[in-house]
């Protein structure tokens, strides 16, 4: 019998991108660059791939690293086909570049940007073969359990294509953000992990009022929305510094050079944050650790975490106390508002801020601007938080950026290491999916997942809201979304 010839055994489907229809390299491109006409398919796909990653507007300006583009096409075309490409009027730049700072942004020409985006099939082969290698690569990099676990649970999701791409239809920017629809409906999963630790898949990139049109088993999902997710894991951090005598973290980060970046998981992760407990409270209880990152987790641990809790406020249900002695009154009112999930209410009324929304929109500046960022409303912050905003700073003071960054860290390795984790080792059978603060199940199995939650948090020393949001029906849908994560894009 004659050998399976090795290329078919490995042959996939072929390497596709995402273009504006109308774009045809003949009547775009000059006579010199028309045989580089997959790298310029392969740029307007990164520039549109970057609307989906963020949820930008088409109008608006994405960042693209020149560096992302030299991975595929050769070093010498990237400004001439950019050059030409802009001079069609197939892309804009906004010209505007910052070294180590700013990449410049991209957006799709205006007459461009009504087209239908489809897909089409890299013809060079060259081109194919190094983004395939590209895409392989960043599939491989996914080698933690828990990762490769959540990311089988896409195999069971569906999507009602027509019903959401429907809902989708009025929307401005309809031909980017079906494109996670259509993702999801083609079993396409897209799931990175990033340098922070977030997890990224088409239902991170999916728009929230298609969220009503996700299915398992013909079931639809609910979401378990944990209220002030934000500000309250910076309670959890400013906790931490305190005990820690004003100390502050580094986050946590993977070795790309290594082949395997996850081997010291154990170890890193324990350095993130601690569980907020005094010997003097519960001098007789092993001390659960912030994530368990291998399968190996005793009934013991188990029972430790769901048996003595710790609590922050007088109503909670939890048996032990938070020791207190570390935090000022201000950071005690702090992470009761934030555990009540009354923190924006309470800053409105503070700052004489009307809407909500507003209100979570200037305490992001105040989280994630630069320290000498000024408003009314971040006076009003410091006159009622002083010692909180104290924290902020010293987490901002030699970069900005690096707070937003370090919560990120903390609220990717609660969610995907400590709740994800748990739910894999005791519930492997359970639809879980994850839209970074949030998680997302069957009805089923709510009360399961919200207890492991509870007691996770309970562990380092919070007991927060954790509200079930069901996506079955359109008044469901429409009562409201979950709280929006952090910062989505910290350069």
């Amino acid at each position: 019998m004659p050998k399976e010839n090795k290329s078919t055994r490995t042959r996939r489907k072929p390497c596709r991108v995402r273009v504006p229809v109308s774009f045809d390299p003949k009547l775009h491109l000059p006579p010199e660059l028309r045989k580089h006409e997959d790298s310029a398919r392969y740029l307007l796909h990164k520039i549109i791939w970057g609307h989906v990653q963020r949820k930008q507007d088409l109008n608006d300006y994405v960042p693209l690293k020149f560096d992302y583009l030299r991975e595929v096409i050769p070093d010498r075309v990237i400004k001439p086909l950019r050059l030409a490409l802009e001079a069609a009027g197939v892309i804009q730049c906004d010209n505007h570049y910052i070294e180590s700072h700013k990449s410049f942004g991209f957006r799709i020409g205006e007459r461009f940007q009504n087209d239908r985006i489809v897909e089409v099939t890299i013809s060079n082969e060259v081109t194919a073969k190094k983004i395939t290698k590209m895409r392989r690569s960043k599939e491989r990099k996914i080698r933690l359990d828990v990762h490769c676990w959540l990311r089988s649970k896409f195999r069971d999701l569906d999507i009602d294509l027509s019903t959401a791409t429907n809902i989708l239809s009025s929307h401005r920017s309809f031909e980017a953000v079906k494109i996670p629809v259509e993702e999801i409906a083609a079993k396409d999963v897209a799931f990175s992990v990033c340098p922070y630790g977030r997890v990224h898949t088409p239902l991170t990139r999916l728009s929230k009022q298609v969220r009503r049109c996700l299915r398992v088993d013909g079931e639809s999902l609910v979401n378990l929305d944990i209220a002030n997710s934000q500000p309250l894991f910076l309670a959890l951090l400013m906790m931490n510094y305190r005990k820690r005598g004003s100390k502050t973290y580094g986050y946590i980060t993977f070795k790309d050079n290594t082949v395997n970046p996850y081997k010291d998981i154990d170890s890193i992760i324990e350095q993130t944050v601690g569980s907020f407990i005094s010997k003097k409270e519960n001098n007789s209880t092993t001390l659960h650790p912030l994530a368990i990152t291998t399968r190996k987790a005793s009934e013991k641990d188990s029972e430790t975490l769901y048996l003595r809790a710790l609590k922050t406020t007088s109503s909670c249900p939890w048996e032990n106390t938070l020791n207190k002695k570390h935090l000022q009154q201000d950071e005690l009112l702090f992470v009761e508002l934030c555990e009540q999930g009354s923190l924006y209410k309470h800053l409105a009324s503070v700052a004489d801020v009307p809407v909500r929304d507003w209100v979570k929109q200037q305490l992001f500046e105040v989280l994630f601007s630069k320290l000498h960022f000024h408003s009314p409303f971040k006076s009003a912050f410091i006159a009622e938080f002083p010692h909180v905003m104290e924290v902020i700073n010293a987490h901002k003071r030699k970069n900005h950026k690096h707070l937003a960054q370090l919560l990120q860290n903390i609220e990717a390795n609660f969610i995907i290491n400590n709740v994800g984790r748990k739910i894999m080792n005791e519930m492997p059978e359970a639809p879980i999916f994850t839209i970074h603060d949030s998680v997302l199940t069957t009805k089923q199995y709510v009360p399961q997942v919200n207890h492991i939650m509870e007691a996770e948090f309970a562990s380092l020393g919070l007991t927060p809201r954790i509200k079930p949001e069901h996506y079955g029906t359109m008044a469901e849908s429409d009562s409201g979304g979950p709280t929006e994560s952090l910062v989505a894009s910290v350069a």
